[in-house]
């Protein structure tokens, strides 16, 4: 395949179409600024993944943008940023369901990953010290509340990127309680 996109249909498992007939701009999806990160940032959109790679975050969004050279693609930087949101109708239940991925991520930081468990009462029973402050420090940019704690996160967020689109992942156990966490993202951004 080769500047285009892979989807799938109905007749065939993989097709390439390329971009110039969807007239869609590239994005360069980037958790640290390499190399081939750098090479590519005057050809397309950013999108940064501090929803598991928080580091370099700022640094990557101010080289993007001023490194960024018009082009018949795109004529300005445009960056988006992926941020963990767990919202609920309360600050007290998005914490419980938080639990989910706080052990999704202590899974990783153990060298076992595995599916998403669902929510428990007490993280202090399952992790160390340290590995809460390992935990902690991937998940800093996960915002988790009510619909007014969730609000303000993502207005200081913002305020601090510049985004000019946030993109959402919601790493919650319970279905019903994942769609609602996006409504509620959904509410507050309308």
């Amino acid at each position: 395949m080769s500047k285009g996109i892979a989807v799938r249909n109905s007749t065939k498992r993989l097709s390439d179409i390329p971009l110039s007939v969807l007239d869609l701009a590239p994005i360069v999806v980037g958790g640290t600024p390499s190399n081939s990160f750098r090479n590519s940032l005057d050809l397309a959109q950013l999108a940064f993944a501090s929803h598991f790679s928080p580091d370099n975050k700022l640094s990557a969004l101010k080289l993007y943008r001023s490194s960024f050279r018009p082009s018949e693609v795109l004529d300005a930087p445009y960056a988006m940023v992926c941020v963990n949101v767990i919202a609920a109708d309360n600050d007290e239940k998005a914490r419980w369901l938080a639990t989910s991925m706080e052990q999704q991520f202590l899974n990783l930081v153990r060298g076992r990953p595995g599916q998403l468990n669902p929510p428990v009462e007490n993280m202090d029973e399952l992790w160390t010290e340290y590995e809460k402050a390992a935990v902690k420090q991937q998940l800093r940019y996960t915002f988790t509340g009510g619909p007014e704690t969730v609000k303000e996160q993502l207005e200081s967020f913002l305020d601090a990127t510049q985004a000019d689109e946030i993109m959402i992942n919601a790493q919650i156990f319970d279905h019903q309680a994942r769609q609602r966490s996006y409504e509620i993202v959904s509410q507050i951004v309308s």
